[in-house]
């Protein structure tokens, strides 16, 4: 490999390399006053050794996936998105981003790259859902590494790796029992979820070491996105790109046309209000279009039905269970033990639909659930996206599985 080549794949590195000799060089010099000479003090040189380490072992560890040494835990184009950054930190970046598809596997495919930077890390999720599945991801996929959590109700810090909230991160550096100083590494996850001027504030106290958010959605609006925290774009997948490649099953998207009529629906913000939307939409004829479908097709699968408040979602549920479908109601203002209960059912299949209000939105993790109902119209493409990637992940139980997804659209809805 040539110099050039050398300077132009491992840029960081290289620098590195080069403040060391020039350090050795003022070392050794007779005329320690010339100004080419960089002094580097025992802080620096403890900085550049961590980011050699880290930088040395990303290598190893994509070397390893790429000859097949050892136990490989990614594959396919999640060792591209691995590689990405990598080639990211070598040219010296700091704050990015990476787009990947709902169901792709970006939990596995942060906390491997967590586990080998082997940096002081923070990971930072929207929910306490998010937070429990987090923590059984990372026990199962990098069991060496201490990891504590940090919500309203557990304070565990001083960890290797610490998982939080984004609540609980703005809480926590305001009272000054969380350091921004003390992590390396901060791993955003559904940063979308981010883009609130209080979350920013909190994000961009964090400048000692990298930044990195994960999303699905990055463009939240016209207004914002993902860009204006991060600035970079470290790697982009589709979801064409992602069933194509393997990573998340085959789906098919269903429009189902209701007599409901929303024309006269108010905007609040950038979504319909609720209260009018639930009085146009939360009608006989249209639930009883989705207990049809799914009793006709799809009786006996995991299913899992969007609907406006908590109100339409146990309507929704009375009426699946009155047909003899173990359906149940799932909403926000429960608190852990009922959700985590309602959950565990699920995932036991001793409930088959979930009839939620936007609860299990970001986080919902269940490769066996095959079909979405929505039926509750929204104007967001992030909320309708991450919706329906809520059944795309891969089923080992079901190597064939596909996806349904059904839109219920209603007279006056706006399809451009």
């Amino acid at each position: 490999m040539s110099l050039d080549e050398i300077k132009q794949k491992y840029a960081r590195r290289y620098e590195m390399y080069l403040k060391l000799v020039r350090e050795l060089r003022h070392t050794v010099a007779e005329d320690e006053d010339s100004e080419d000479l960089i002094t580097l003090d025992k802080e620096d040189l403890v900085e550049m050794r961590k980011w050699l380490i880290a930088l040395n072992s990303l290598d190893t560890y994509i070397q390893n996936h790429r000859e097949g040494n050892g136990e490989r835990t990614l594959r396919g184009k999640q060792v591209n998105v691995f590689e990405d950054l990598r080639n990211f930190l070598e040219a010296g970046g700091k704050n990015g981003y990476v787009k990947l598809p709902t169901g792709f596997g970006k939990t596995v495919l942060f906390i491997e790259f967590i586990e080998a930077l082997n940096l002081r890390s923070l990971i930072v999720v929207p929910t306490k859902l998010l937070i429990s599945q987090t923590e059984v991801k990372l026990k199962k996929f990098a069991p060496d590494l201490e990891a504590g959590k940090v919500y309203q109700k557990a304070k565990e810090f001083g960890r290797q790796v610490t998982i939080i909230t984004y609540d609980s991160l703005m809480s926590k550096l305001k009272d000054g029992s969380l350091n921004p100083n003390d992590y390396d590494c901060v791993i955003l996850d559904e940063v979308h979820q981010a883009l609130g001027e209080q979350s920013r504030k909190a994000i961009e106290q964090f400048t000692g070491g990298i930044k990195i958010g994960f999303t699905a959605t990055p463009d939240f609006s016209a207004e914002k996105g993902v860009k204006d925290l991060l600035g970079i774009e470290i790697h982009r997948m589709s979801i064409r790109e992602g069933v194509e490649s393997g990573h998340l099953c085959s789906f098919a998207n269903r429009l189902v046309r209701t007599e409901a009529d929303i024309s006269n629906v108010k905007t609040r913000g950038k979504e319909l209000d609720e209260a009018q939307l639930a009085e146009a939409v939360d009608i006989a004829s249209r639930n009883e279009m989705a207990i049809r479908i799914y009793k006709e097709r799809f009786d006996g699968e995991l299913a899992v039905a969007y609907c406006v408040g908590v109100r339409h979602a146990k309507k929704l549920a009375e009426l699946f269970c009155q047909v003899g479908v173990a359906a149940t109601v799932i909403h926000g203002k429960m608190n852990d033990k009922e959700r985590e209960s309602i959950i565990e059912q699920y995932d036991n299949g001793e409930i088959k639909v979930l009839c939620n209000a936007d609860l299990l939105v970001e986080g919902f993790d269940e490769p066996r659930a095959s079909v979405c109902f929505n039926l509750r119209p929204v104007k967001s493409g992030v909320m309708a996206e991450q919706r329906g990637g809520r059944v795309m992940r891969l089923d080992e139980t079901n190597p064939n599985k596909l996806a349904y997804i059904f839109d219920f659209v209603d007279k006056g809805t706006d399809e451009s």
